[in-house]
């Protein structure tokens, strides 16, 4: 089901996946999830990305949901985003070499500047901040259902597609846009609701250079990555039920994950060896 009378927090209320947390098991480190949606250890920090990535998505919705607005009200909506999250962020937010707050603020502007321009006047934005869930296979799969918020869904020429928007560091490879688990999830739940005549997904990728570059991914899915998916998910239940964790030492989130302090003593304690999903939805 998407969007309708549906509402993120009460959706969130019962054991469910969303697509961070099943990505954040399946392909970046099952102790990282562990310590966030299970042990419930308080992190050290709030990375800067990430009070960075949702100003930048709380900015654009603004523009979108205004469509008379300029281009520089947007990026002065940003700064006040960016201002207000970083105050509020708990833990603290750690800059270290995303550089500090003025110089975030500066390269967000330039890059919401620069994807609000690359917009093509002929698309159409139907809604922001869509929620919905879907079942991840059927009742014998047993699985938890998939819970989550479309950045933004579009029209152009009479076609309908899922828009999501990224921030990233550079250009992204052709292998990252066709393995990436984001448009599965979302097209899987686009063909449960099919009266939303949703046919496609686009990430918009802007990327955190000193010219921010604007780069738009259609990616297409077929029915075999939805089983493939709802497969992941059953084992990943099963391992979360018999409390099989392991970390991820070379993982390329280890330098920005807020939970290495913890992470370095995992194998010194004694840790609960029986989990239930209700603490790890």
């Amino acid at each position: 089901m998407i969007g309708g009378n549906l509402r993120l927090d009460q959706l969130r209320r019962r054991p469910h996946w969303s697509y961070s947390s099943l990505n954040l098991f399946l392909n970046v480190c099952q102790l990282q999830w562990t310590f966030r949606y299970v042990w419930k250890v308080r992190p050290a920090f709030t990375p800067a990305a990430v009070a960075f990535g949702a100003a930048f998505h709380r900015a654009c919705a603004w523009a979108f949901a205004r469509p008379g607005a300029g281009i520089a009200e947007a990026a002065d909506q940003f700064t006040a985003f960016l201002a207000a999250g970083c105050r509020s962020a708990d833990p603290e937010v750690r800059f270290d070499g995303d550089g500090p707050l003025d110089v975030l603020e500066a390269l967000g502007r330039r890059m919401l500047e620069a994807y609000l321009a690359s917009r093509d006047p002929a698309e159409r934005v139907l809604a922001t901040g869509i929620p919905f869930t879907v079942p991840l296979g059927g009742p014998a799969d047993g699985c938890m259902p998939l819970v989550g918020e479309f950045d933004m869904v579009v029209e152009c020429g009479g076609r309908r597609e899922i828009v999501d928007i990224k921030t990233s560091a550079r250009r992204w490879p052709e292998p990252r846009v066709r393995l990436d688990l984001q448009p599965t999830c979302y097209l899987l739940a686009a063909a449960g609701s099919p009266e939303e005549r949703i046919e496609g997904f686009r990430f918009d990728v802007v990327t955190k250079t000193k010219v921010p570059a604007v780069e738009r991914y259609p990616a297409v899915r077929d029915p075999d990555r939805f089983r493939r998916l709802v497969g992941c998910a059953k084992v990943a239940e099963e391992v979360i039920r018999r409390g099989l964790f392991l970390p991820a030492d070379q993982g390329h989130a280890c330098p920005d994950c807020p939970y290495g302090m913890a992470c370095q003593g995992w194998h010194r304690q004694e840790v609960p060896g029986d989990m239930t999903l209700e603490l790890a939805a």
